[in-house]
Formats: structure tokens, C-alpha cells, sequence
């Protein structure tokens, strides 16, 4: 396993070891303990996931055969690093919290910090729920760029600019082949290849990408 994949999975899973001891262990009743330390579990078995993904997304895994477990796995790694966001929030409002307690010493900040870490939980799913949708469903929007320096009898240039595909582990042929029907529904004059096309290996994952080839036959292609 890759040195930062395995400091990443430690990280993550030392901060659920942290959330178990330092907070659900002190819950008062027996039903909100179990159902931390549940949900602690899914965490752990999503990091695990994660895990997974990012090593197909590395090569070191065939993703064909792990789809799933990259998609659900990469999506909570998502989530975790929005978390961490209103992890260092809480940081700074408990920093500040030990400040004014020493001016105000009966300030109680902890409604303040329950508050933040729900909306940040919240924000946080709805975020990863949005850039779901969002990568899951790519759309064609048109520019217009003029340049004076174009010489006049090119007329109008339609070029088309395809980037972040990332197929691999989780985008399939099928979500390539979806992103070619459009572009050539669009007749573009020219097509650019942008970067990020592949999340894995040439070998692995290069014959995801020869529908693109199709763009770069009828109108020609720059990468």
C-alpha cells in the first residue's frame, strides 16, 4: 500500500478511535451509545472503502471488481474532508472558548460547539450529496470567447473542451460514451482534451477512453 494511503487510513481511523473514547463512550444511555458505536463501525468499514478506491485509483487494484466498494469508499472520504473543515472550526471557537472563560469564567461554550459540529455534519452531507450529483451528471455549456487576434475568414471555431472524465474506478464506458454523444451532438470544429482523464493506469483504464478517439477522428483533436 501506498506510504500515503496507509497514513491517510491511520489518520482517519485513530479520529474515530478519538470520537468513540473521548465523546460516544460518555453518552448517557445505552441506545445512543449503541448507535454511536454503530455508526462508528460503518465509518471504520467506509474508510476501509476508501481505501480500497484510492488504491484503484493508483493502479495497484483492478477497479473493474471494486466499483462499488471505490464508489461508497470515495464518497466518504469526501464527506471526512469537509469534516475536517468543521473539525478545525471547532478548534479555533474551543481556543477562543478557553479564552474568554478566563475573562468570564462561568462562559460555558459547549451549546456553541454542539451547534457548529451539527451544522458542520449537515453541510458536510449536503455538500458530498451535491458534488455527486454534480460529477454524476455532466452538462455542455457554451462560452463565447472573442479574440481579436482570430483572422476574420475563420469565421466562427466551435471547440469543445472535455476534462475531468476520471474514469476508473467509479466512472464506467458508459459515462465516457455519454460525454462523447454530447460533444459530437455539438458538431464542434475542434476538440481539447483537458487533463484528469483517468483515475488508475494506462493498461487498466486506456480503453475507456478510445470512444474519444471518435471526436478525434471526425474534427480533430488537440491533448
Amino acid at each position: 500500500m501506498p506510504s500515503g494511503i496507509a497514513v491517510l487510513l491511520i489518520v482517519i481511523l485513530g479520529a474515530l478511535v478519538l470520537v468513540q473514547r473521548r465523546v460516544v463512550a460518555h453518552w448517557t444511555t445505552r441506545p445512543a451509545r449503541l448507535v454511536g458505536n454503530l455508526l462508528l463501525v460503518a465509518a471504520g468499514l467506509l474508510t476501509g472503502a476508501a481505501a480500497v478506491g484510492l488504491l484503484a485509483g493508483a493502479g495497484a487494484i483492478d477497479p473493474a471488481g471494486v466499483r462499488w466498494i471505490s464508489a461508497a469508499g470515495l464518497t466518504w472520504l469526501a464527506t471526512v474532508f469537509y469534516l475536517l473543515l468543521t473539525l478545525i472550526v471547532l478548534g479555533v471557537v474551543w481556543v477562543l472558548g478557553r479564552v474568554v472563560r478566563l475573562l468570564r469564567p462561568g462562559f460555558d461554550g459547549a451549546p456553541l460547539r454542539r451547534g457548529i459540529a451539527l451544522a458542520g455534519v449537515v453541510a458536510a452531507v449536503a455538500a458530498t450529496l451535491y458534488g455527486l450529483v454534480e460529477a454524476a451528471t455532466p452538462r455542455v455549456t457554451h462560452t463565447d470567447v472573442p479574440l481579436a487576434s482570430m483572422p476574420a475568414a475563420l469565421g466562427t471555431v466551435k471547440v469543445a473542451l472535455i476534462t475531468d472524465i476520471h474514469a476508473g474506478p467509479v466512472r464506467t464506458r458508459a459515462f465516457v460514451q455519454d460525454v462523447v454523444d454530447r460533444t459530437n451532438a455539438e458538431k464542434p470544429d475542434l476538440v481539447l482534451l483537458g487533463g484528469d482523464l483517468i483515475d488508475g493506469t494506462v493498461a487498466q483504464i486506456g480503453d475507456h477512453l478510445a470512444r474519444c478517439a471518435t471526436c478525434a477522428r471526425r474534427w480533430g483533436c488537440w491533448r
